[in-house]
């Protein structure tokens, strides 16, 4: 007969979960991944695996573990900035991935190779450039040096 919560936790466990099931549980954690969900889906995701797991992780190791999982663009994004607590994250994630909504709803985003095809020559040349120098006549010289 069980008597106390726990014993039943335990038999229940036993009774239906696989052995490895908290390894399986901390590797889907390991693995979550943003990928083509929006920011907000993948931060229900990561609250869900993060709660199962019962995981004693600091909180810098938690903003590291939540950005290593964000899309490439919005990971570079996030990283420029130091972030404190998962709070921060989610919110500089969301605004990160509501600014490239909002350039590809425009269509002016440059593609990389044109961001560095205009910035390769950035002060280098200037925009008028002089008049070419007229070319002088050997007869010219001659006369200039008399």
């Amino acid at each position: 007969m069980v008597q106390t919560w726990s014993k039943m936790r335990r038999l229940l466990r036993y009774r239906y979960l696989p052995p490895d099931y908290e390894q399986i549980l901390f590797q889907q954690y390991q693995d979550c991944r943003q990928g083509n969900r929006t920011v907000q889906a993948y931060v229900e995701e990561f609250h869900r695996l993060s709660s199962r797991n019962n995981l004693l992780k600091t909180n810098a190791q938690q903003v590291a573990r939540f950005i290593g999982g964000l899309r490439i663009n919005i990971q570079d994004r996030v990283s420029m900035h130091t972030i404190y607590s998962l709070t921060e994250a989610i919110n500089l994630a969301t605004k990160a991935e509501e600014q490239l909504d909002r350039t590809r709803s425009t269509g002016i985003p440059r593609s990389p190779i044109e961001s560095m095809q205009t910035t390769a020559h950035k002060g280098r040349f200037p925009l008028n450039p002089p008049p070419p120098c007229p070319t002088l006549q050997k007869d010219q010289v001659a006369v200039g040096r008399k």
